[in-house]
């Protein structure tokens, strides 16, 4: 049989924006050491990921492994793959663990869905009570119909379907290209913080920015004040401009749908808050 592309998706409740990244450099490097120590040929191990999903594609994944002597065959790939699979997952890197159901598997977060195929065949294993299939992860909620993937090869273009940048590097241009544009229509600069651009690459599946502003009142706090307002308590961009800061600042929503309005003055609402707190503790402090 001639060699087919394999993918594997880890679907999972939402996992902590830092956590996302190792796990990912952990599945490639857990699935490289299980390719060559199984004698299992493919032409290369592509890894991306969201907070809802991990993702591997092998490419070109042959359909047996390398037989270890002359007088062997090899192991055909859907078997090896569904006996080691289930390891690479349970192993991959993170800082902290739960246990969610009665088999005591421990993860980053309860995983909810395990799709693996190669080629048009499901590659069979369970994991933490749940059987692998062809059907994409979609989270509570969503109100959307089962998807089913009839090859891996079709598997990103599906996923995508839905709206679902798997690889975080065409989120994060995306996303600086987009917020770049939303800053200028604000009146200046975006002050693209370079962990926060990465945390919130690995906050969304589909970023899209929202500008929003403030008063300009608020202007005579210390710049350095509402900034960290900004990006630590709301996740959200500055918007630089000559002399300082200008009233506005850029938000991201996940997912591209309608009521942007309402994600605005939601933030908006959010910052008037917490820059009134700080303001009036500030004023308490001189006095």
């Amino acid at each position: 049989m001639k060699a087919q592309d394999f993918v594997l998706e880890v679907g999972v409740e939402p996992l902590p924006a830092d956590c996302v990244r190792p796990a990912l450099d952990g599945l490639a490097e857990a699935l490289g050491a299980m390719l060559s120590r199984t004698r299992l040929r493919c032409s290369s191990v592509r890894v991306f990921g969201t907070m809802r999903r991990l993702v591997a594609v092998l490419d070109e994944t042959a359909a047996r492994s390398d037989p270890a002597s002359e007088a062997e065959k090899g192991e055909p790939a859907l078997a090896l793959l569904g006996r080691e699979l289930p390891s690479v997952i349970v192993g991959l890197p993170f800082a902290k663990t739960m246990r969610w159901e009665e088999s005591g598997c421990a993860f980053g977060r309860p995983i909810r869905s395990l799709l693996a195929l190669h080629g048009p065949r499901v590659v069979p294993f369970s994991l933490a009570g749940v059987s692998s299939g062809r059907v994409l992860y979609l989270p509570p909620g969503s109100g959307r119909k089962p998807v089913r993937v009839a090859d891996a090869g079709r598997y990103l273009s599906a996923v995508r379907n839905l709206a679902v940048l798997v690889d975080p590097e065409e989120r994060r241009t995306l996303l600086l290209k987009r917020m770049t544009a939303c800053a200028k229509s604000g009146g200046g600069a975006l002050e693209a913080d370079e962990a926060l651009v990465e945390r919130t690459v690995f906050m969304t599946e589909h970023p899209v920015p929202v500008v929003g502003s403030f008063r300009k009142e608020f202007l005579e706090l210390p710049p350095e004040l509402v900034k960290d307002v900004l990006k630590r308590q709301l996740c959200c961009f500055p918007i630089a401009a000559e002399g300082g800061l200008a009233p506005a600042f850029v938000a991201v929503r996940d997912g591209v749908s309608e009521g942007q309005r309402e994600v605005r003055e939601g933030f908006e609402a959010a910052l008037e808050a917490r820059l009134s707190d700080a303001a009036f503790a500030l004023s308490r402090g001189k006095t």
